[in-house]
């Protein structure tokens, strides 16, 4: 079936570059997507999300909101931050989601404040989610 060659790259690093995958699944704005070799030419906005490359192997990675781009069969995203599911610090973000939820359980937040709330909960439970083993 062939491979692809992805890249993962923030404003200060290259996180990734050229790990070859079989699969590759992103979080776009509208949902998951999965990436296979010879995938059409395209470049779309990605959500703060969960991107698995799949080989022989399967590695997660926690990516802020970004773009990523599909050219032949290379996959470049460009976000402001990434962490290997490995780099994580699992008992932070598990205190982070404990702290989150007593916030929101208060009557007394704003709307905005609920919002923002519930996406970096979202976001913590994420990184949670990417250092469990299948």
């Amino acid at each position: 079936m062939g491979f692809f060659k992805l890249k993962i790259q923030t404003p200060n690093k290259t996180v990734v570059d050229c790990k070859e995958a079989d699969q590759i699944w992103v979080q776009s704005m509208f949902g998951p997507v999965g990436l296979l070799p010879k995938h059409t030419h395209m470049i779309f906005q990605l959500d703060n999300g969960i991107v698995t490359a799949v080989s022989d192997t399967k590695e997660n990675f926690f990516i802020g909101q970004g773009i990523c781009k599909i050219i032949d069969d290379k996959v470049t995203i460009l976000c402001p931050f990434c962490k290997r599911s490995e780099d994580i610090d699992v008992n932070r973000e598990k205190d982070l989601v404990e702290k989150i939820s007593k916030k929101l359980a208060d009557k007394n937040i704003t709307l905005d404040e609920s919002e923002k709330l519930h996406k970096e909960l979202q976001t913590a439970r994420q990184m949670i989610q990417i250092t469990q083993k299948d």
